[in-house]
């Protein structure tokens, strides 16, 4: 089925506000509910924000639980300035990257893959094609989310369905909304193109693979089906001023709000 001329023409118009304006910053928060007939029902949350400056000034952050804790104990900081590229880990390491590419792929899953997604739009040539452009069978439709009236787009990856929901008014995402079932057989794919993409990795930085021990990293399958519904939230500005400073110290915690 072919995507619905209107819902391509959003994503297009939606696209290009983010590739051509001149700063961007967000908050938000990624949920995840995960259900199993065989294991209680979970939620996962983890808030993140944004910020970014043409031409290269960067900021991503998000929290993570650590264990059985209630408190956003793991903090995870990816950072660009003046050429200079980083992340940060409250509980591991502070670590020089070869590029912002690699460094927000080190945050992609973790994140709840909101490390990729508005980065991709704000410059598509360095980070990446959005996944957004693998979205199949698109429709639009009209609906609130949070109480903001949005165009709702709704389509399909490789993955399964994905919802994204467009603020009528500044056509900036709002919220995105993906369910996925993860059957046995599901689980073992991704894990053979995990290994795949692992192994292609290593053989263009095998000093880089080397250094991350690559090769100890096993995959193994979750032992029952399940699926997940996660919902990704925005508060995003585009074209304002943000305050120099917010680039300059990655361990400088007033720029997220828990």
């Amino acid at each position: 089925m072919a995507s619905d001329p209107d819902a391509a023409a959003l994503l297009r118009q939606m696209c290009e506000l983010y590739a051509n304006c001149s700063s961007y910053r967000d908050q938000g928060q990624v949920v995840t509910k995960m259900v199993s007939e065989r294991i209680a029902e979970r939620t996962e949350r983890k808030p993140f924000a944004t910020h970014f400056v043409r031409p290269d000034r960067f900021r991503f952050e998000f929290r993570a639980r650590v264990g059985a804790s209630e408190n956003f104990a793991s903090r995870f900081v990816v950072w660009r300035l003046d050429g200079v590229c980083g992340t940060h880990w409250s509980i591991g390491e502070d670590r020089e990257e070869r590029s912002l590419r690699l460094a927000l792929a080190g945050a992609t899953g973790v994140s709840g893959g909101s490390a990729h997604t508005v980065p991709s739009l704000l410059i598509p040539k360095e980070i990446g094609p959005a996944f957004l452009g693998s979205l199949k069978s698109a429709v639009a439709t009209e609906s609130d989310l949070l109480g903001t009236p949005c165009l709702l787009i709704r389509g399909t990856t490789k993955a399964g369905e994905t919802n994204v929901y467009v603020d009528r008014r500044t056509m900036l995402i709002r919220g995105i909304r993906e369910a996925r079932d993860f059957t046995v057989q599901a689980q073992d794919q991704m894990h053979r193109e995990s290994k795949e993409a692992l192994r292609a990795y290593a053989e263009q930085y095998p000093e880089e693979a080397a250094r991350l021990n690559l090769g100890s990293i096993e995959f193994r399958p979750k032992p029952v089906p399940f699926s997940t519904d996660t919902l990704t939230t925005y508060t995003p500005e585009v074209d304002v001023d943000i305050d120099p400073e917010v680039f300059r110290s990655p361990r400088d915690e007033r720029w997220l709000t828990p």
